[in-house]
């Protein structure tokens, strides 16, 4: 499963792919600080656009996603809690 944290130090978001077993285990940042999961809304998907006439249309969408997902991270950090 796919889940993502934010970094309480430099509010990075990271996606993780573990197993369920690894649900709790803890996850360290890049720059060596504690990440905190954070729990993201699913992304709104049209496939028209994914079709082969749009070329560059996933690159798009991932764009998006990203920009979304920092988004909802810095929304939940400015709230005071990243659950």
């Amino acid at each position: 499963m796919k889940y993502s944290f934010i970094c309480k130090d430099c509010s990075k978001v990271t996606e993780v792919t573990r197993r369920l077993s690894e649900y709790s285990d803890p996850f360290t940042c890049e720059c060596g600080g504690d990440g905190e999961r954070i729990i993201l809304s699913a992304p709104t998907v049209s496939l028209d656009p994914i079709c082969g006439d749009h070329i560059g249309a996933t690159d798009r969408w991932a764009k998006g996603r990203e920009r979304q997902m920092k988004k909802e991270a810095h929304n939940l950090k400015e709230h005071g809690s990243y659950k």
